[in-house]
């Protein structure tokens, strides 16, 4: 089983990706499990290497994404982390 994290603060989005990758799995027969996070650092807390793929948001009160994804890669620097976000800027 694939381990997924969807760290995201905003449900909606989160939502969203969640039913892509349950699509993707029923498309590619594959087994993913999830977890949703709606901060940086309860998913830290958390984080003890149990995932293969954090989709992580940029914006998100509390920890942004970006300082969330240093210190996970001190903890982890083989995860396949993506970033999510709305912000153009990004």
């Amino acid at each position: 089983m694939v381990r997924v994290a969807i760290v995201e603060d905003d449900d909606e989005f989160a939502s969203t990706l969640e039913e892509y990758v349950r699509r993707y799995a029923g498309e590619t027969h594959r087994a993913f499990g999830m977890d949703r996070y709606v901060d940086g650092s309860v998913f830290l807390d958390g984080f003890r290497g149990q995932y293969q793929i954090v989709f992580m948001d940029v914006v998100m009160p509390h920890m942004n994404g970006l300082e969330t994804a240093r210190q996970l890669r001190d903890r982890d620097p083989n995860v396949c982390l993506m970033f999510i976000t709305s912000m153009a800027q990004y």
